[in-house]
């Protein structure tokens, strides 16, 4: 099973990296854009998007009953540009790509999962020398709010793939071998 937050982050990568129905990708990054953030950038393929979870909160009156029930978790996700200096002012190069992933998120959704946001939180900007060349990055932190069933519940009328009947009280594990097997394992 793959956790929510997984899905949330590879939905956020479709999103900026799909080309739209005009045949335009949402940013100057196109299809560099990747839910990795160890992944070895070279300078031949900035600008590139990564997006990483920052940090997740689960909300302290989720654990209320048995503990068993839906948890509201607050996620804190991570989208962050690297752009080189390409003689334009850096600064504005990932100003620019900053607003294209925020027009880009407007109404992103995702279907499979019970969700609110993504809601900018902060923004923080930093410069790096490469050699002769200046990287610059900027990451943009969105709060997620989504809530999650950690014990999936069984579908109602669900078919078992085996039945075992076994005399009691001769049950439980270590009497494995005292059970007749009364379905086909085809």
């Amino acid at each position: 099973m793959t956790h929510p937050r997984q899905i949330i982050r590879e939905s956020l990568v479709s999103r900026l990296a799909e080309v739209d129905s005009s045949g335009f990708y949402p940013t100057a990054a196109e299809k560099r854009v990747f839910a990795n953030r160890t992944l070895p950038i070279f300078s031949k393929d900035l600008p590139s998007i990564l997006v990483y979870t920052r940090n997740e909160q689960v909300a302290p009156e989720s654990h209320q009953g048995d503990g068993f029930g839906p948890l509201e978790r607050n996620l804190r996700l991570a989208v962050e540009i690297i752009a080189k200096d390409d003689g334009q002012d850096l600064d504005d190069t990932l100003d620019q790509i900053a607003e294209e992933i925020e027009e880009s998120l407007v109404g992103w959704e995702v279907s499979s999962i019970q969700m609110t946001g993504p809601r900018i939180e902060e923004t923080e900007m930093s410069l790096a020398e490469d050699g002769e060349r200046l990287i610059g990055a900027a990451r943009l932190t969105f709060e997620i709010t989504y809530w999650y069933q950690r014990i999936p519940a069984t579908e109602e009328g669900a078919t078992p793939d085996q039945v075992f009947i076994g005399n009691s009280p001769d049950i439980g594990a270590g009497h494995e071998s005292d059970y007749t097997q009364v379905t086909d394992e085809s």
